[in-house]
């Protein structure tokens, strides 16, 4: 979850700097970064369809402010767009290939009910995951501000309500950082998606510029110092955050029913190693079974296995354009979790009987089998904590 969250918010900044970028550059320039804008939206939108209310939230400074609006009877906005078509294009015609399976999972999120306890933590939730950079800004600043103005603490409060401030219905800085915001939330009370609170991370992109835009303007001596505090504060901040780090992984750690135990990388070697070993002369061409573990097989065993969700002849396996399997050596990969502190073995899952009937169908009956894998015991896994798979094998007719 973590580097899709830090890629798109880089992606979410790059692309609003390239269109502040096309607004106000002219000429070649204008052109060579309307381009990137349509480049860059596109990749937005192929990391993930939310994006579209990001891009969509653009519409506001560009609707609400005189330079946007003169931006709108140029070529470049219109440059943009044909770039953003064009590297579409390619996503567009798979997904209308395949009968548009990915809006149609897209809409299915949504269960067409406002869930207000959602909507609720999202109001609060990109000030929350912006916290310390926000309180660190503003404090930095009231510090910095002239003994006349009040007590430090009274500077602060002030500083906090004018990092927020908009200057007027044209503030293009302003509806560039709440834009998205408030298309977020109206999306949600529409009930066409349910929110999920890892969004909120990358709607503020901007607002740091937000504040030290408003917050320069009122002490514009203080942004020197304050700079330089913030410069000098970033060292013992990223100590603080290992340290933290340290702390959460020995809380996990100390948790023996915590994920953070579970073999991914020792159980895809494991069942690779196990192949080879029964089946020399037959590849393992693909992993399918219980969606999305049987990927770890790809990712930290072999790359040349191809991951199917689910079973390999399923609607959504389909989407894959693997119609070769039948042909080549695979598995159906079910995780049962973690064995009982007392040795009992997990039970078995919904997924083997699938699997099980699947291989039946196919005339090829038998069990699984297992594997009991368990990470190394050392100073970061102090606990032997197995968890157990069931493999079951598909060999092609010969």
């Amino acid at each position: 979850m973590q580097p899709k969250i830090t890629a798109k918010l880089l992606l979410s900044a790059a692309t609003a700097a390239l269109l502040l970028a096309s607004i106000q550059e002219v000429r070649g320039r204008g052109a060579l970064f309307s381009l990137a804008l349509g480049v860059l939206a596109a990749a937005c939108m192929l990391s993930k369809y939310v994006s579209g209310v990001f891009l969509a939230g653009f519409l506001l400074p560009a609707l609400l402010t005189p330079q946007g609006r003169r931006w709108l009877g140029t070529p470049r906005p219109y440059l943009a767009l044909l770039a953003f078509a064009a590297a579409m294009a390619p996503h567009v015609a798979w997904v209308a290939h395949h009968g548009w399976i990915t809006l149609s999972y897209a809409a299915e999120q949504g269960d067409g009910q406002v869930e207000w306890r959602h909507i609720a933590r999202f109001v609060i939730s990109p000030v929350l995951y912006w916290l310390p950079g926000w309180l660190a800004v503003t404090g930095v600043y009231a510090w910095q501000g002239r003994p006349d103005q009040g007590g430090w603490l009274r500077r602060w409060c002030r500083a906090m309500v004018t990092s927020w401030r908009s200057q007027g219905w044209d503030d293009t800085l302003f509806w560039l950082a709440m834009s998205t915001w408030i298309g977020m939330l109206l999306f949600g009370l529409s009930s066409v998606v349910a929110l999920s609170i890892p969004w909120a991370i990358p709607i503020g992109f901007a607002f740091s510029l937000l504040w030290l835009r408003n917050l320069d303007a009122q002490h514009p001596l203080a942004t020197g110092p304050a700079l330089q505090g913030l410069a000098r504060g970033f060292w013992p901040a990223l100590a603080l955050v290992v340290a933290l780090g340290f702390v959460q992984m020995r809380r996990e750690a100390a948790n023996q029913d915590s994920d953070y135990y579970r073999p991914n990388a020792a159980a895809a070697q494991a069942v690779v190693s196990n192949w080879q070993r029964m089946h020399p002369d037959v590849p393992l061409r693909w992993a399918g079974g219980d969606w999305a573990q049987d990927a770890l097989v790809a990712f930290y065993g072999d790359n040349q296995v191809r991951t199917l969700p689910g079973l390999p002849d399923s609607p959504e396996a389909r989407m894959y354009d693997y119609p070769d399997w039948a042909q080549q050596g695979g598995i159906l990969l079910c995780g049962r979790g973690p064995v009982g502190q007392d040795g009992t073995p997990a039970p078995p899952t919904p997924c083997e009987g699938e699997a099980a009937a699947w291989l039946a169908r196919h005339g090829q009956p038998g069990g699984p089998m297992l594997l009991k894998v368990r990470k190394p015991t050392n100073w970061r896994f102090p606990h032997p904590k197995p968890y157990m798979y069931a493999i079951f094998e598909y060999l092609p007719p010969r």
